[in-house]
């Protein structure tokens, strides 16, 4: 009796790790990594000669369904308009089958997977990032007397994952004087980076202005800020040179 059902165990085991992991293979194209509303193309390849009856579902967090899909003749059969037309879902022979999916912000940190009657995939977790859109300088324009400290806020759009601001006077990167705080909402966040800089006679003219980015190789930039610096004496100090003009 225990042996009989140690064999009857060891055969559910075996037939539902098939289940889980053999014999099917999720690939997305170009990447999981991607932008809000790009679209991706999700394709799930079956082993050669699969057992029929040969369906293929598409799903999400175990708990939605995609697509479900079956081949016939090279094409797709009993599968819902939405799947053909709104996916452009292609069941391109009895072992390979495709969906194109413009993926929404909810898919970040979202499993997808594809199975059949008797096999599932691995899982592909989705990495969806918000771009940084605008970035705004304040105040406009800065007007300040030799040696005075000015201080100026580059604020950006909210996004995921949070922007890195980058502060620069005319050509030369400044980002070391300034601070930077996380303003965040339930899904996104931005930034906002103060600089505090004292100027002197030789930033008269220059263009203080900063850059965001969140995502490599994009990156948006600020209005430019000229700096007015204003060359005048202390009060106290050009009183003094008047009353000695007018003693001589």
């Amino acid at each position: 009796m225990i042996e009989w059902k140690s064999n009857l165990y060891t055969t559910l085991f075996i037939f539902f790790f098939r289940i889980i992991v053999g014999g099917i293979k999720l690939t997305v194209s170009p990447s999981n990594d991607v932008e809000v509303n790009q679209t991706v193309t999700l394709r799930c390849e079956l082993d050669p000669n699969p057992k029929p009856p040969i369906t293929v579902s598409f799903e999400i967090n175990y708990l939605a369904k995609l697509c479900l899909l079956e081949h016939s003749n090279g094409k797709c059969i009993t599968t819902p308009d939405t799947c053909v037309t709104g996916n452009n879902a292609s069941c391109h022979n009895e072992t390979l089958y495709s969906l194109q999916v413009s993926v929404p912000w909810n898919w970040n940190g979202a499993s997808i997977y594809c199975q059949s009657l008797f096999s599932k995939s691995e899982l592909v977790v989705f990495d969806v990032k918000v771009p940084v859109t605008s970035v705004t300088l304040t105040p406009t324009p800065t007007i300040a007397l030799v040696g005075q400290q000015i201080n100026i806020t580059c604020t950006t759009s909210y996004c995921y994952p949070p922007a890195y601001v980058t502060w620069y006077m005319s050509s030369t990167d400044i980002t070391s004087l300034s601070t930077a705080t996380k303003d965040e909402t339930e899904d996104f966040v931005r930034t906002v980076s103060s600089l505090s800089i004292n100027l002197g006679k030789s930033d008269n003219g220059k263009h203080v202005f900063c850059s965001a980015r969140n995502i490599l190789d994009q990156s948006v930039t600020s209005m430019m800020n000229t700096v007015t610096v204003l060359c005048m004496y202390p009060l106290i100090i050009l009183l003094q040179h008047v009353t000695q003009n007018v003693k001589g």
